[in-house]
């Protein structure tokens, strides 16, 4: 189970993380070269949601890298994007039950979580975060 977190966690985390960065310097493009108003405004509120969601896929990806390195706080960080991720779910539910996230990015993340949670993923963390001296 290690390797399809560690492999999802970074893959996903990579490319959205990408994928931001490309939206972001294109509406940031757009911002500066606009002159409407309304577009403006559309632009800044389409910046704050990217840049949300930069720092999201960012945090995925530094915790695929703590888990591929052994860090009891990769597993941690997926925990906390699993149950973000769970809430997230459960909001874009109540609009629509069939969304796509809830699939490729709800249920994978549900069960990072659990299995981030269970005592012998922290166990087998600590006895290869120990470093014989």
């Amino acid at each position: 189970m290690k390797r399809f977190v560690e492999l999802y966690l970074i893959i996903v985390g990579g490319g959205y993380a990408l994928a931001s960065i490309v939206v972001l310097a294109v509406n940031a493009h757009s911002l500066l070269t606009t002159a409407d108003r309304i577009e403006l405004r559309d632009l800044r509120s389409d910046l704050g949601e990217n840049s949300v969601r930069f720092a999201f896929a960012a945090a995925e990806l530094i915790g695929g890298v703590g888990v591929y390195k052994y860090r009891r706080w990769g597993v941690l960080l997926a925990a906390v994007l699993g149950v973000m991720a769970i809430a997230e779910s459960v909001a874009a539910s109540a609009i629509d039950p069939w969304e796509y996230h809830n699939f490729t990015i709800g249920l994978p993340l549900a069960a990072i979580m659990m299995w981030a949670l269970l005592p012998p993923t922290w166990v087998k963390f600590k006895q290869r975060s120990v470093k014989p001296s």
